[in-house]
């Protein structure tokens, strides 16, 4: 028998990003999930040393992601007022000047100003003409 309708009560929302800098503290502490404090060198030396458990914790962060197009001047912005990763690329050690760690992030509702939601996206077209999509035309 085929549903007659179906109810969608919730949506997976994900942003996935590679960072070109994986000794990054920030970016490191992310993938290893572990505090930023971790990753604090030792007093007096320039080596820092945590262990990494096998359980993951479940941190929950604040996270802003933006996206920019240097040809048109366009810019994407979205606030997501709880993020977890969720999924990590593999740590692969190369002996590069560029070594890049991939990171998925499942976003969870939270609160933004006075309303709820898993995002706020903020878009300045810049200089991108964006007239064909909408009808400027005065209502008749």
């Amino acid at each position: 028998m085929d549903p007659i309708r179906t109810i969608k009560t919730a949506a997976a929302k994900t942003f996935e990003a590679t960072y070109m800098e994986a000794v990054n503290p920030i970016v490191r502490a992310l993938y290893d999930d572990v505090p930023v404090s971790y990753l604090q060198p030792a007093p007096g030396t320039s080596v820092a040393s945590y262990v990494i458990d096998s359980t993951p914790r479940q941190n929950l962060y604040a996270a802003v992601f933006d996206s920019i197009d240097p040809t048109f001047g366009t810019r994407m912005r979205a606030y997501c007022p709880q993020v977890m990763v969720t999924g990590r690329g593999n740590d692969q050690q190369e002996q590069n000047d560029i070594t890049m760690l991939q990171l998925t992030f499942s976003l969870y509702r939270g609160q933004i100003g006075a309303q709820f939601g898993a995002v706020k996206r903020y878009i300045d077209y810049g200089e991108a003409d964006i007239s064909a999509y909408f009808d400027t035309s005065p209502p008749e």
